[in-house]
């Protein structure tokens, strides 16, 4: 079977798991930051320095996971995001990158739905359930 190694951390925090950065403190634990050089400008337009293109409020349960480029559409972003502790949530999602519309997708980038809501999409996380 060969060696193996991994690590652990111990993160003690006061109140409960939910009043707590626990998975926050996990995340940056399990995926370190990595830096890459890019332009300070996107489609001409001067991007914000030291300001992130993407952020969720209202919901500190909810993680903003992945920011990629759509696999069908090089013009468009995926995001994805997810409810760490198995219950419910109301988050906002917002962009300082220039966006005409937004859709509701699945894993395969399909739209779920037809009805484009002017740049606005509500995301609601109910137990037990999985969305992208």
């Amino acid at each position: 079977m060969g060696r193996h190694r991994f690590r652990y951390a111990v993160y003690p925090h006061a109140g409960s798991f939910n009043e707590s950065n626990v998975v926050e403190e996990a995340y940056q634990f399990n995926v370190p930051l990595q830096v890459i050089p890019v332009s300070p400008q996107l489609d001409g337009r001067e991007l914000p320095l030291g300001q992130p293109c993407f952020s969720i409020s209202g919901a500190r349960n909810v993680v903003l996971d992945t920011v990629k480029l759509a696999e069908d559409d090089k013009s468009s972003y995926i995001v994805r995001m997810y409810e760490a502790y198995g219950g419910h949530a109301r988050a906002l999602l917002t962009t300082r990158l220039p966006a005409a519309s937004v859709h509701k997708v699945n894993i395969l980038e399909e739209r779920m739905c037809e009805d484009d809501s002017n740049g606005e999409l509500s995301w609601l996380s109910r137990s037990n359930t999985v969305e992208v």
